[in-house]
C-alpha cells in the first residue's frame, strides 16, 4: 500500500480550502493509503456535506470525462459551487476533439521532434506513449513537453501519444488515463507527484490573514535581463504588505495555480513566442486582473502594429517605412529618402535585439537578407543620433517615472549586445528625473502614444533632436523597474502606485 500525505484542512474551515479527490470508482484507490479526502463522484454531486462546502480544491480523477458523464458533471458542478477543480470544463471539452488540442500544440512541433530524436531507445520505433502526471513525466527527455502540454490542458493524468512519420516525431493524441490502468511501477510516481502537487501547488496556509486581494508576481529564475531586479521585487512585496495585498512570486511551472489569485503582475520578459503570452491569456480567462494584459503584449511586441497605429493618430515617430522582400524599389526609396546610416528592425524584438545599423548599401543588403529569413517585413528608419533616449513610465494613462537612458559607451544603442551582459560596456548609464523637469512635449507624446495601446503599464522610448522635436522610438509593455534607477526619485511611492492600480482594478472587477 502506497502512502500519499495529502494536505489536510478541516472541513468547513472558512479560512482554508479542503482538498478532495473525486473518483468514479473508489476501488481504484486500493493501491494507496486510505483517506477521507478521496470521495466518489456521486457523493460529491449529491451529499450536502460537499454542497455546503465553501472552499475546496478538487482533483477530478473520473476516467469518463465525456459530455454528460459523471466526471463531466463533477467539474461543471464544482465550478458552479465556486470550488477550484482540475480539470476544468474547458479542458475536458478541449480534450474531446483532437482538432482542438492538436492545433493549440502546433508550436511544440520542433521541440517534440528534437526531444524524441535524441532518445536512442526510440530510433527503431514508429510510436511512443508517455504518461503525464500533473505535467510531469518520468522520462526526463520529454518532461518539458509534458509541462508545456499541462500549461494548455491542466489535467491530472494524461497519456501523450507520439508517432513518427518520415523520420519526424509529432504528437498524435492526448488521452485521459484511468487511475487503475497505471502499471505498478508508475503508481509510486503518481503518488509522489500528487503528494507534491497537493502540498505545494494548492497549499493555502490556514492561518493566513485576510488580504484585500491576492497578487501573483510572475518571474523567471536566473533571467539574464529581468524587468525588475531582486531589490525591486522586494520593494514590490513591501508595498503589497503595506497595502494589505497578499503577494507571491510564481514561475512558469505554476501555471495550474493561476486561479488562486485575483491579479497577475508579469515581471519576466514577455513575448508571443515564449510562455508568457499564453500564461497571461489563461489568467485573463480565469478572471484575473493582469499587467501586462495580453492585448498590450500582442501590440507592443510588434513594431508594425505600433507604427501604423501611431501614424494613423498623427503621433510623431522616427521617419521610416516597412519594406518587403524582393521589392527593390521600396529599398531604393528608403535610401533616397533617408540616406545612410539606416536602422533596420525586425517587427518583434526587445532590448534592442533585432535592431541593426547599415552604414552603406553593402551592409544594408546583408542585414536585410538575414532579417527576411525571420520576418516577411522589415522596418527601415532614418538614423537619428542622440546621446540618450527618454524613457517615460506610464500607468493608467499617467506618467509615473522619467529616465534618460544613455547610449552604451562608443556605441549607437543603449545596449551593446556584442559585449557581455555583466560588463560595463553592455549598457549605457541612466539618469532619473522628477517629472516636472521633463519637457512637456515629451510627457504629452508619451501619454498620447500609450493611449493607442491601452491603460496598462508601459515604457515609452522617445528621441529628441537638436531642434527640440520629439519622436516615439517604441512603446514597451513590461518596462524595466529596477532599484536605484526607475525608482530613484519616487522611491517606495513608485511601487505603491503600481500596487494601488492593481487594487483599484480588482475592486472594479468585483463590482461588474
Amino acid at each position: 500500500m502506497i502512502l500519499i500525505s495529502l494536505q489536510v484542512d478541516k472541513m468547513g474551515d472558512s479560512k482554508s480550502s479542503q482538498l478532495l479527490i473525486i473518483l468514479d470508482d473508489l476501488d481504484k484507490w486500493n493501491p494507496y493509503f486510505p483517506t477521507d479526502q478521496v470521495i466518489s463522484a456521486k457523493d460529491y454531486l449529491f451529499s450536502h456535506q460537499y454542497l455546503d462546502l465553501k472552499h475546496a480544491n478538487i482533483i477530478n480523477l473520473c476516467f469518463d470525462s465525456g459530455y454528460m458523464s459523471l466526471g463531466h458533471y463533477c467539474s461543471m458542478i464544482a465550478e458552479a459551487r465556486g470550488h477550484k477543480i482540475m480539470p476544468s470544463i474547458k479542458t475536458m471539452n478541449d480534450l474531446q476533439k483532437s482538432s482542438f488540442y492538436l492545433g493549440d500544440l502546433d508550436f511544440l512541433k520542433e521541440k517534440v521532434n528534437k526531444s524524441l530524436s535524441q532518445i536512442s531507445e526510440l530510433d527503431q520505433k514508429e510510436s511512443f506513449t508517455a504518461l503525464s502526471v500533473f505535467g510531469k513525466s518520468e522520462d526526463k527527455g520529454i518532461d518539458s513537453i509534458s509541462k508545456s502540454i499541462f500549461r494548455f490542458f491542466p489535467a491530472p493524468l494524461l497519456e501523450i501519444r507520439f508517432k513518427k512519420h518520415e523520420h519526424i516525431w509529432s504528437i498524435s493524441a492526448l488521452k485521459v488515463v484511468s487511475l487503475d490502468s497505471l502499471p505498478k511501477e508508475q503508481e509510486d510516481f503518481f503518488a509522489n507527484t500528487i503528494d507534491h502537487f497537493s502540498n505545494h501547488l494548492w497549499r493555502t496556509p490556514a492561518n493566513r490573514k485576510k488580504y484585500v486581494c491576492d497578487l501573483a508576481i510572475l518571474v523567471t529564475k536566473d533571467e539574464p535581463l529581468p524587468p525588475s531586479d531582486e531589490k525591486a521585487l522586494q520593494k514590490f512585496e513591501k508595498a503589497c504588505k503595506k497595502l494589505d495585498v497578499f503577494s507571491e512570486r510564481i514561475y512558469e511551472d505554476d501555471f495550474a495555480r493561476i486561479s488562486e489569485f485575483d491579479a497577475l503582475f508579469v515581471r519576466t520578459t514577455t513575448s508571443i513566442e515564449n510562455f508568457t503570452y499564453n500564461f497571461v491569456k489563461n489568467a485573463e480567462m480565469d478572471g484575473l486582473v493582469v499587467i501586462d494584459d495580453s492585448d498590450s503584449i500582442l501590440r507592443c511586441t510588434n513594431k508594425i502594429y505600433v507604427s501604423n497605429k501611431l501614424e494613423k493618430k498623427g503621433i510623431s515617430t522616427i521617419p521610416g517605412k516597412f519594406i518587403v522582400k524582393d521589392l527593390e524599389e521600396e529599398k531604393e526609396l528608403a535610401i533616397k529618402k533617408y540616406g545612410f546610416p539606416l536602422i533596420c528592425k525586425i517587427p518583434d524584438g526587445s532590448f534592442s535585439i533585432g535592431v541593426k545599423k547599415a552604414d552603406n548599401r553593402e551592409e544594408l543588403d546583408k542585414i536585410l537578407s538575414e532579417m527576411f529569413q525571420k520576418s516577411s517585413l522589415v522596418l527601415v528608419q532614418k538614423f537619428l543620433r542622440s546621446a540618450f533616449d527618454w524613457r517615460i513610465g506610464v500607468l493608467d494613462n499617467q506618467p509615473i517615472f522619467a529616465c534618460k537612458y544613455y547610449m552604451s559607451q562608443g556605441h549607437w544603442q543603449i545596449y551593446n549586445h556584442s559585449k557581455g551582459i555583466n560588463t560595463k560596456m553592455f549598457s549605457g548609464k541612466s539618469e532619473t528625473l522628477p517629472l516636472y523637469e521633463v519637457p512637456k512635449s515629451v510627457i504629452k507624446l508619451a501619454i498620447s502614444s500609450t493611449s493607442t495601446i491601452g491603460n496598462g503599464l508601459y515604457g515609452v522610448d522617445i528621441k529628441e533632436d537638436e531642434e527640440g522635436n520629439v519622436y516615439v522610438v517604441e512603446i514597451n509593455d513590461n518596462p524595466n523597474i529596477d532599484s536605484d534607477i526607475e525608482d530613484k526619485i519616487e522611491k517606495d511611492v513608485l511601487y505603491e502606485t503600481i500596487v494601488r492600480s492593481f487594487l483599484n482594478r480588482v475592486r472594479e472587477s468585483r463590482t461588474v
